[in-house]
């Protein structure tokens, strides 16, 4: 399967789901839930399903190291969940060999959920 037929299935699924799916540049699948952007990334590698959410925003002259101890912390705690920096936005990564790929499906549920733990995980972390 190619990054287009990656595309269109993942944009299909999510309208399936009821989710409004945008397809962006360079195989980006975006969507929102609850006021919070995912992205699933469609690579060359078929069977890499990788899912992507935003969650919080670095505030002008916030603790970057503070926020550093509770993003390791949060991965820690969820093992599956990858936080990093993108410029002063937290943003947190999943990713699951899928084969075949259409298996995302049966997972998709379960890895937002997920996702979801990990970011209030940080959050509260933060205002502790």
């Amino acid at each position: 399967m190619n990054q287009g037929a990656l595309e269109e299935m993942y944009t299909e699924y999510l309208r399936t789901e009821g989710y409004r799916p945008d397809l962006e540049q360079n195989g980006t699948v975006a969507f929102t839930k609850d006021s919070h952007l995912y992205v699933i990334i469609a690579t060359d590698d078929a069977e890499l399903f990788d899912l992507r959410a935003r969650i919080w925003t670095l505030p002008a002259g916030a603790d970057r190291a503070r926020a550093r101890k509770a993003l390791l912390a949060a991965m820690a705690s969820t093992k599956v969940s990858k936080l990093y920096f993108y410029e002063d936005q937290v943003w947190m990564a999943l990713q699951l060999f899928c084969d075949p790929p259409e298996s995302f499906k049966q997972v998709f549920g379960r890895c937002l959920d997920l996702l979801e733990t990990t970011r209030d995980r940080v959050l509260a972390s933060l205002k502790e």
